[in-house]
């Protein structure tokens, strides 16, 4: 279950998380005026939170809580995941931020996670698909040691978006699994199962 629960925490993302952004950063500058223009593809995600039911979580887990908010500067949309357990009381989670990076003219996400470790990778943009690559443990398929994995994120409305975890393996992307986040009130959160 911990290895489930970390390997949530080290690969959700974002939302989580996580972009083909060929045509994005092809057209992206680094000027500082590209930052806030290149997150806006990313602003149907704030308010609200996004939920994760239990339906497809471990049995101890109620659900995961996933809030984005676009930062006062309008650099960086921020995010933070929390999972909620059967009793009630939160688990571990994490928090990051989605960003332009400007020296190497391409967005970027890191997230920092309980146990104080940093996830950090390009994100890519191909229309309603987004994705982040990162090197992570790969105890969660079963390959303890450093693993290449891609999350994909998918909005299917704005209120409804589909996360997959994939993990590299022979030459391809084999998906490892996926979940389902729709966005409720605030109110709503804490009555979610």
């Amino acid at each position: 279950m911990t290895g489930f629960r970390r390997a949530l925490v080290t690969l959700a993302l974002i939302l989580g998380a996580s972009f083909s952004a060929a045509g994005a950063a092809a057209a992206a500058t680094p000027s500082d005026a590209s930052g806030p223009a290149q997150l806006d593809a990313f602003g149907w995600l704030a308010g609200g939170v996004w939920v994760c039911d239990g339906a497809s979580l471990p049995e101890t887990l109620s659900r995961i809580e996933t809030r984005y908010d676009l930062a006062p500067n309008g650099r960086v949309l921020r995010f933070s995941t929390r999972f909620v357990n059967k009793d009630g009381t939160a688990g571990n989670g994490y928090a990051g931020n989605l960003y332009y990076d400007p020296g190497r003219r391409t967005l970027r996400m890191w997230y920092i996670d309980s146990a104080n470790e940093i996830t950090d990778g390009p994100v890519t943009l191909n229309g309603d698909r987004w994705s982040i690559e990162f090197t992570s443990d790969g105890a969660i398929v079963g390959r303890p040691g450093p693993m290449h994995f891609r999350v994909d994120v998918v909005r299917q409305t704005n209120d409804l978006y589909h996360w997959a975890l994939l993990a590299s393996r022979s030459g391809g992307w084999k998906p490892v699994f996926g979940l389902d986040y729709h966005r409720v009130a605030e109110a709503q959160a804490g009555s979610s199962s």
